[in-house]
C-alpha cells in the first residue's frame, strides 16, 4: 500500500486503537462502529434501500449493547454474538405502494380494496380441501370442533369468507379456469349473502357462466351439487397368478383369515411398523431363544430313551450346557447372561419332566425345517419346529412360550392359525399336529390327534370355538378333520388369489393391530348430521 493512501491510513488508525483485547459488549459496539467510520462506511448519498439497510444495522449494534452484563469478552466472541443477531434479525426492503397486489387467500381477509378480484375458485379448490392429521380418529376430531376434519365446517368456513371478501370491496369480481391439467372444471358454488350484506354493493361478474344459487339448500346438498362424488367400492387390489410366491408364510393365511385388509397390507404392500426399544429381551427374543435351546436339546439327545436314560445330575448338566450354547450364539449381553440361564434352566427341566418324559416312546426326524410349501395357487414356505416319529406315525410340535394357544379354532371356518394344517395336508404319514405350550406351571400339549393315546392329553374331538363361525362339519375323526382344512384354506387361499383387501376384520383382529391408522377401522362411518367421514 503506499503510504500516503487513505487506506493505508485507515488501516494506521485501526492499528492504534486495538490496544485492549477484551471489553464488554458495549464497547465493543462503540469500537466497531468507529472502526467502519475509519473505512468512510455507511458514506453520503445513500439510496432508500441503502439507508434501510444501516438503519437496521444500527439496530444490530444497539441490540448488542443490550446483551452487556459487564463482562469482558475477546473481539471474537463480540463478534460472533453480533453475527447471530444480524443473522436473527428481519430485514425487508420496503417497497413502495402499488395499485394492484397479488396475495393468497388467506392474506386478503379483512384488507379493504377498491376491488377484489377472486380467481380459483373452481369447485376443486373451494371450499378449501380438509387435512386434518392422520394420528387422531376423524370422529374425536370433529367432535373438538377442527374444522379441517368435518366437510360441514369447512363449508360454513367458506361461506363466513365470501361474505367478508363482499365487504371488503365495492367490486367483487368471481373467475375460474376452465381446466387444469386436461380436466374440465366446474365453478364453486356461491353462497347467499344478499341477506347479510344489504349496506354493500355487489356486483359478482365472472368470466365464464356460474351455476345459480338454490338459497334454500341445506349445506349436504349444496356439496353434493357443487362437488361431484365418485364413490370406488376398493375391496379388491391386483389379482395373483397360480403359482405366485408370496412373503410371510403361513402367516399370510392367517392375517387373512383374520382381516383381507391387514394380509394385504403386510405381505403385498409390505407396510412394517416401527420397532420399539424396551429393556431387556422382548418376547421375541425370548422366544427365539427357547427354541434354540430347545433345538440343541434334541439334536444331541435325539430319542425319549436317551433323555429318560440320562441321571438327574447329567440331564442338569446337558440343560446348562446347551443353554450356555444357545445363549452364546445369540450375543445376549452379560448383563442378562445369568438371569436367563436361571429361567431358562428351570424352564426347560419343567417341560421335560412334566411333558417330554411322559409321552409315549418318540424318536425326534427333524428340527427347525424350513419347508417350501404350495396351497390354492400360492407358494410359501414355513418354519416347523420340529416333527417326532411315534411308532410308524409323525408328529408335528409347534413350541409356544404363551399361554393365549387355542387349538379349537382350527374347527372355524376361518382358521387364524394355519401353519399346522398346512403342512399337514402335504404329508399323509402325519397323524397328529400340536402346540408345545412351554411355560411355567402351565406345560402341556395342545393339538389334535387321530388318536387319544397318541400324543398326551390330546384328542381327535376338541371343544368348538366360540367365535361364532364355526363349521357345521362334525369333526370327529382325523380325516374329518384333514377335509375341514383343505376346504376352509382353499377358501382363504382364493381370497390372497384375487386380492381381496377388505375392512372386514375379525372380533379380536383388531385387539393388537398396528395398522388402525391406516385403515381406519375405529372410526365412525357415518356421523351424527349423517355427514360421510
Amino acid at each position: 500500500l503506499y503510504s500516503g493512501s487513505r487506506l493505508a491510513g485507515a488501516l494506521k488508525q485501526l492499528l492504534k486503537t486495538r490496544t485492549r483485547k477484551s471489553a464488554t459488549l458495549s464497547e465493543w459496539a462503540t469500537r466497531f462502529s468507529q472502526w467502519l467510520s475509519l473505512f468512510g462506511w455507511p458514506g453520503k448519498g445513500m439510496e432508500s434501500e441503502e439507508y434501510q439497510a444501516v438503519t437496521v444495522w444500527m439496530e444490530c449494534l444497539d441490540n448488542l449493547q443490550l446483551l452487556d452484563d459487564g463482562s469482558n469478552v475477546s473481539a471474537n466472541e463480540a463478534l460472533g454474538v453480533l453475527r447471530r443477531l444480524a443473522r436473527d434479525q428481519v430485514f425487508q426492503v420496503e417497497s413502495p405502494r402499488t395499485p394492484i397486489q397479488i396475495m393468497g387467500r388467506l392474506e386478503s381477509h379483512a384488507i379493504p380494496f377498491d376491488w377484489l378480484w377472486l380467481a380459483g375458485l373452481d369447485s376443486e379448490q373451494w371450499p378449501a380441501a380438509g387435512s386434518p392429521t392422520p394420528f387422531l380418529p376423524m370422529a374425536q376430531q370433529k367432535l373438538a370442533g377442527v374444522p379441517d376434519a368435518s366437510a360441514a365446517a369447512r363449508l360454513a368456513l367458506a361461506e363466513l369468507e365470501f361474505r367478508q371478501w363482499s365487504s371488503q370491496a365495492p367490486l367483487l369480481i368471481v373467475s375460474h379456469a376452465l381446466n387444469r391439467d386436461g380436466k374440465a372444471l366446474d365453478a364453486a358454488r356461491l353462497p347467499d349473502i344478499t341477506a347479510s350484506s344489504q349496506n354493500s354493493t355487489l356486483a359478482a361478474n365472472r368470466l365464464d357462466s356460474l351455476q345459480s344459487l338454490n338459497r334454500h339448500e341445506n349445506p349436504a346438498v349444496q356439496i353434493c351439487h357443487g362437488m361431484p362424488l365418485e364413490s370406488v367400492a376398493d375391496t379388491h387390489g391386483p389379482a395373483l397368478p397360480a403359482g405366485s410366491d408370496v412373503r410371510g408364510g403361513a402367516r399370510l393365511f392367517e392375517n387373512q383369515a383374520l382381516c383381507p385388509f391387514r394380509a394385504f397390507a403386510l405381505h403385498r404392500l409390505l407396510i412394517r411398523p416401527l420397532e420399539e426399544a424396551g429393556l431387556g429381551l422382548d418376547p421375541r427374543q425370548h422366544g427365539t431363544l427357547l427354541h434354540h435351546v430347545l433345538e440343541l436339546f434334541w439334536r444331541s439327545i435325539k430319542t425319549q430313551d436317551a433323555m429318560l436314560a440320562l441321571t438327574p445330575e447329567e440331564l442338569d448338566n446337558t440343560v446348562l450346557s446347551v443353554i450356555d450354547e444357545a445363549i452364546s450364539e445369540n450375543k445376549v449381553p452379560d448383563a442378562l447372561a445369568d438371569l436367563e440361564r436361571t429361567r431358562l434352566g428351570n424352564l426347560i427341566l419343567e417341560w421335560l419332566q412334566q411333558c417330554e418324559m411322559r409321552r409315549p416312546p418318540f424318536e425326534v426326524v427333524s428340527l427347525e425345517e424350513r419347508q417350501e410349501l404350495e396351497h390354492g395357487g400360492i407358494n410359501m414356505n414355513v418354519m416347523l419346529d420340529r416333527i417326532d416319529r411315534v411308532d410308524d406315525r409323525l408328529v408335528v410340535i409347534d413350541y409356544k412360550t404363551g399361554t393365549s394357544n387355542k387349538v379349537n379354532t382350527w374347527a372355524d371356518t376361518r382358521i387364524v392359525n394355519p401353519q399346522l394344517p398346512l403342512y399337514v395336508l402335504t404329508n399323509d404319514e402325519i397323524k397328529g399336529v400340536s402346540f408345545a405350550q412351554v411355560a411355567r406351571n402351565q406345560c402341556g400339549f395342545k393339538g389334535v390327534a387321530s388318536d387319544d393315546a397318541l400324543i398326551p392329553k390330546v384328542k381327535t374331538t376338541v371343544q368348538k370355538s366360540r367365535s361364532g363361525q364355526a363349521t357345521d362339519v362334525e369333526l370327529d375323526s382325523w380325516e374329518a378333520w384333514r377335509t375341514h382344512w383343505k376346504s376352509s384354506l382353499d377358501a382363504v387361499a382364493k381370497e390372497v388369489r384375487e386380492g381381496l383387501a377388505s375392512v372386514t376384520p375379525m372380533d379380536s383382529a383388531c385387539t393388537y393391530c398396528e395398522l388402525k391408522p391406516l385403515c381406519r377401522v375405529d372410526e365412525s362411518a357415518v356421523t351424527d348430521a349423517g355427514e360421510p367421514v
